[in-house]
């Protein structure tokens, strides 16, 4: 698995971060991305919205946070994914790429 940031992280201070994302093994031939988001003082963030999106069929995949911060979506097929982390009333977005093999 690769990460690919657009920017580097620091220039997102202010945003939100997604830290601890992995791709894990389920079924043959599927895995999951899990993760925890948290805010930029290291607090987790309940009720944030985790869209993932296939970057080669442009299907997506949505999870909400739980009271921890960490969310996961199962039963991926690999290839390249972006991951956008919302949290309702913020304007910001997080964005990062990963790649499952």
């Amino acid at each position: 698995m690769t990460y690919n940031s657009p920017r580097p992280l620091s220039r997102f201070s202010a945003s939100l971060f997604l830290f601890a994302a992995s791709v894990l093994a389920q079924t043959p031939g599927t895995g999951a991305i899990q993760g925890t988001v948290y805010d930029p003082s290291g607090r987790a963030v309940p009720k944030a919205h985790v869209a993932i999106e296939n970057e080669a069929t442009h299907l997506s995949r949505i999870a909400a946070t739980n009271a921890n911060g960490a969310f996961a979506v199962p039963l991926l097929a690999p290839g390249s994914y972006s991951l956008v982390v919302k949290v309702e009333g913020s304007k910001r977005r997080t964005r990062m790429r990963c790649r499952w093999l």
